[in-house]
């Protein structure tokens, strides 16, 4: 290696504040530290807390991890930090492991070797990762926080690098906004003309003074001095009376009055306020120090604000308005408690969005899963985990706007309007809800030639599933409202579209080639058969997805395989959306991802087409433009969107409309006809009609045409005929008219508190309104079915009451009437574990107790004054509850009765005194002991096999990994000593 000269000039220090060195292959100077800037950035190489190798500011607090001491090896280098943490490469990926592993190197593209050679024309060194085919260090993009990889062509425009010593880099402060400028809102602050802003920063390389000042006197500062530390956040409060619209800027300055930085200031319109609500509870998050579920109600501490991550797309703070702290993840805590939920600083409060069906999970960035309520248990009060996957119970989530729910103005959302139809084809699916509605619903009245899957909608906010289509012809104007008491809130209107073709996306694959002889440049002969060897045959390919899953993969080409059929649908001139046949699944780009495909709901899902050659389209995403296209033409392969121009082939599938697929013939001689409509055939088209009906034609041609269908003799009721051509078919349903009713039970049997039964009333070609009517006490959730073709109708029978009962539902419509006899028991109950039971040594007894359909809290009293009782109060529907007695002094002489009452449910406990005691438990169990310490659990004595449980007072189970154990809040916790299914001790302890 060359030895090199340092140099240093003034212009080169003002731009870079460090001292680089350069000139020759790089030679260190023993016992000095350097780090590795990226030419013409502040930024230098140093993990980030993953361990992997990035981009990163010059930070005082940072500086031991990207100072280096260069160890010379095999004519290179390896890169070590003062933590003995070491630069290694495997393939592409760069991280920093701890210590030296020598058989980390065996592998021929992993290492810890580095090279430096300087790259004269750019004035700064090349990074070379010598085991790694001589690759080069390199990052994609440059920024604090971008990766730096080992795979790079030398002449990559983002690997030139200087290297500097560490111990002259000059550490400039530098001011860390949690925005681009302080947003004043107004009508937030004290009164309503007051705005109130919140600016959350932080310094870097930098402890002392820092003086606050703004340009107008129209603004306040909550403080206009702030001792700062290097790297500790902190907040500032801006209010103000001037009227939206209005600037300034704050000045942040030395205590020597220098300026260091500054940012506007502006009072802007209020932004909404969101409850962050679980869809399966209707909970949302609120809390003081750690988030909780709790019930929705008018509260500032259920308000957050949705502030966008600066310098990210789709990263964002939720901040509680009450408090202005920030949702976030634990700094830190033991097991599973170290992905609790906070509300506090900003540090780990980024979030995303990703979707959850109609829904989004919430995703902290600095951790892999999704918000979850503890211990799966959906209850107000109850906290929450980072813990959890898109299928775990409680990880639906929805942030809605305040205004809407607390204006009390009926609302109702479709998820997608843009609904395109063919006639008698392509539905279209979207999802609904309302909210607001009281007890009311809303009506959905769809215009002629529309069929909609719901005709009324309550108010909830799950979304309802809602289909649509038509029989309507191509170029018709549809549409469906939306009335609430004959008012109509909304109207969605829309176009019957022609029908599209549907098409298989293939793969261009090039066909095999025999194998030619290099000497003759003839194909290569069988020498048994005498003939050319044929080449092996092409598998060929196309797009599709697997049962149960929404990845776009290839699939071996099938015609029969609906998953391969795709339509090309209009979006503008240039563009389209590709849309999955018989599905309607948008086929997208993952928002999740920089190159996959989906069929999972993205915003992603625009495409270019554009025809290259005769036989083969590219396929490019508009939102990145990269073109569709795969690794290799393999079975499973999945679909990206980071190919080059790969090929492909739009083959159109054939075609078989029916104009009406569903035939209903009044009587026996009646006759109805359907027109053919037919595209790509191949072949003529066969018909057959089931017995009991019969064709004009048994053949027609494959452009189709029109065909007569009657009943054969009258006596079959359904049928069908069936239309084929090659590996396509079609079937029209027949049936004769015909009137029926009917009801799917004969009796109800009921029973507990809020008892619920359900039947189903069921008919065809029914006339006549229905009536169902509930004798008193009882309630249905439908009280008339309209006249229909088909009824298929839930009828769900309620009884709120308090003692068993016998009663009639009534179904009448006509000549119709049917009565179902209902019984309805209750049997209300106060269980307990124990009637009879003995006082310990210590004065103390315990019973546990059962809630049975009972409609009053349970109150429990002592026969004896000097005998407490805790709680004196449960909930009618307790379970596992816990009652703890204690007598003042030693064990009473006397046995005790308890009585517990709920309504006029009596129950009754017999605790024995010393005369009758039966005794207690044995010696090993005598010795376990619990007790709370300063918040911390402790518990003695535990024999071998024995495991202990924590409850809470209610009996819901606390998750731990090891004793002591710090309790996670104050309250009485009942700790349970286990031997297999028998319980050795039982401790009520309090912090």
């Amino acid at each position: 290696m060359r030895t090199i000269n340092f140099l240093l000039t003034a212009a080169l220090l003002i731009l870079l504040s460090v001292q680089a060195t350069f000139a020759g292959d790089f030679q260190p100077d023993a016992g000095e530290l350097y780090s590795i800037q990226i030419k013409g950035h502040d930024l230098v190489i140093g993990p980030n807390a993953s361990k992997k190798a990035t981009l990163q500011p010059f930070l005082k607090q940072n500086h031991s991890s990207y100072a280096f001491i260069m160890e010379e090896a095999d004519g290179g280098y390896r890169i070590k930090n003062e933590s003995n943490e070491y630069l290694y490469y495997s393939g592409y990926t760069m991280t920093f492991v701890a210590g030296y592993t020598p058989s980390l190197e065996q592998d021929g593209s992993k290492g810890y070797l580095f090279d430096f050679i300087y790259d004269e024309a750019n004035e700064g060194y090349r990074l070379c990762a010598v085991k790694n085919g001589n690759r080069f260090v390199a990052s994609d993009n440059i920024g604090s926080g971008e990766s730096v990889y080992s795979d790079k062509p030398q002449t990559h425009a983002n690997g030139v690098f200087l290297i500097v010593k560490s111990s002259e880099i000059k550490y400039d402060p530098k001011f860390a906004f949690d925005s681009d400028a302080v947003q004043i809102e107004f009508g937030k602050g004290a009164t309503a003309d007051e705005g109130k802003g919140l600016l959350q920063f932080t310094v870097y390389n930098y402890s002392g003074i820092v003086k606050v000042a703004v340009d107008d006197s129209g603004f306040t500062l909550s403080e206009t001095e702030c001792a700062v530390e290097d790297g500790v956040a902190y907040s500032l409060t801006v209010t103000s009376t001037k009227e939206i619209g209005t600037k300034a800027t704050l000045t942040f300055s030395s205590s020597e009055n220098v300026v260091m930085a500054t940012i506007p200031v502006e009072v802007v319109k209020p932004s909404p306020r969101y409850y962050i609500i679980n869809v399966e509870s209707g909970l949302v998050i609120g809390g003081e120090t750690f988030a909780v579920l709790s019930e929705r109600e008018k509260d500032p501490s259920q308000y957050f604000l949705k502030v966008p991550v600066k310098g990210t797309a789709d990263t964002y703070y939720l901040i509680q308005e009450s408090s202005g702290n920030y949702l976030k993840k634990v700094e830190e805590g033991v097991g599973v408690y170290n992905f609790l939920v906070e509300l506090g600083a900003q540090s780990k409060a980024e979030w995303k969005f990703p979707a959850n069906g109609a829904y989004c999970g919430l995703k902290n960035t600095s951790c892999d899963r999704i918000l979850m309520p503890d211990g799966n248990q959906l209850v107000s009060g109850g906290k929450l985990l980072l813990y959890g996957l898109n299928s775990d119970i409680g990880t639906k989530w929805e942030l809605i706007d305040v205004a809407n729910l607390e204006s009390g103005e009926p609302w109702i959302e479709v998820l997608d309007e843009n609904i395109i139809v063919e006639k008698n084809g392509l539905t279209f699916s979207t999802q609904i809800r309302a909210l607001n509605l009281g007890n009311k619903t809303i009506d959905i009245e769809a215009s002629e030639g529309v069929k909609v899957s719901l005709s009324s909608l309550s108010e909830g906010f799950d979304y309802k599933e809602v289909t649509i289509s038509s029989s309507a012809e191509p170029g018709t104007q549809c549409s469906i409202k939306f009335l609430l008491d004959g008012k109509t809130m909304k109207t969605i209107e829309f176009t019957v579209q022609k029908k599209f073709e549907r098409y298989i996306i293939r793969a261009h694959q090039l066909k095999p080639k025999a194998e030619i002889d290099p000497e003759t440049g003839e194909p290569v002969i069988d020498p048994e058969t005498g003939e050319p060897i044929e080449p092996e045959p092409l598998t060929e390919l196309a797009i599709g997805n697997e049962e149960n899953s929404l990845l776009p993969v290839l699939k071996e080409l099938d015609a029969k395989d609906p998953s391969q059929y795709f339509l090309f649908v209009p979006v503008s001139d240039s563009t389209c959306y590709i849309v999955q046949d018989g599905t309607f699944r948008y086929f997208a780009k993952y928002e999740g991802d920089h190159w996959q495909t989906t069929l999972e709901p993205s915003t992603q899902r625009e495409w270019w087409v554009n025809k290259t050659d005769p036989d083969s389209v590219i396929i490019r995403n508009m939102y990145n433009f990269r073109s569709l296209g795969v690794n290799k033409y393999e079975v499973g392969e999945r679909i990206a969107t980071d190919r080059g121009d790969c090929g492909w082939i739009l083959e159109a599938l054939g075609r078989m409309d029916v104009n009406n697929s569903d035939i209903i013939l009044e009587d026996k001689n009646a006759t109805a006809e359907v027109t053919i409509e037919c595209a790509n055939l191949k072949e003529d088209i066969a018909v057959v009609a089931s017995e009991g009906f019969k064709v004009d034609k048994d053949i027609l041609p494959k452009e189709g045409g029109k065909l007569v269908i009657s009943s054969d003799d009258g006596t079959a009721l359904e049928g069908t005929v069936a239309l084929k051509s090659g590996i396509y078919s079609t079937t029209i349903r027949v049936r004769m008219k015909h009137s029926e009713l009917k009801v799917s039970k004969e009796a109800l049997a009921m029973s507990g508190k809020g008892a619920t039964d359900m039947f189903v009333v069921t008919g065809t070609d029914w006339e006549s309104e229905v009536k169902i009517e509930a004798s008193e006490g009882l309630a249905v959730n439908v009280t008339t079915i309209a006249p229909a073709i088909s009824i298929n109708q839930a009828i769900i029978v309620s009884y709120t009451g308090r003692k068993s009962t016998e009663g009639t539902i009534t179904v009448e419509s006509g000549n119709y009437k049917k009565e179902i006899p209902v019984t309805v028991t209750i049997d209300s109950k106060i269980v307990v574990s124990d009637t009879e039971l003995s006082f310990e040594d210590d004065g103390s007894a315990y019973f546990r107790v059962d809630g049975q359909d009972l409609f009053e809290k349970i109150n429990i009293t002592s026969s004896s004054e000097q005998v407490s009782v805790e709680p004196a109060e449960l909930e009618a529907d307790v379970m596992d509850g816990y009652v703890f007695l204690q007598y003042e002094e030693g064990v009473p002489q006397y046995d005790v009765t308890i009585t517990l009452t709920s309504g006029d449910v009596t129950q009754t406990v017999k605790v024995k005194g010393k005369d009758g005691a039966t005794g207690i438990q044995d010696e090993a169990s005598n010795a376990i002991q619990a007790y709370v310490n300063d918040g911390t659990l402790y518990v003695s004595g535990i024999p071998v096999e024995a495991e202990v449980v924590i409850t809470d007072i209610v009996g819901k189970q606390i998750h731990i990994d090891s004793l002591p154990y710090e309790l996670p809040a104050n309250g009485i916790y009942i700790v349970h000593v286990l031997e297999g299914q028998k319980s050795l001790k039982v401790f009520k302890v309090v912090r």
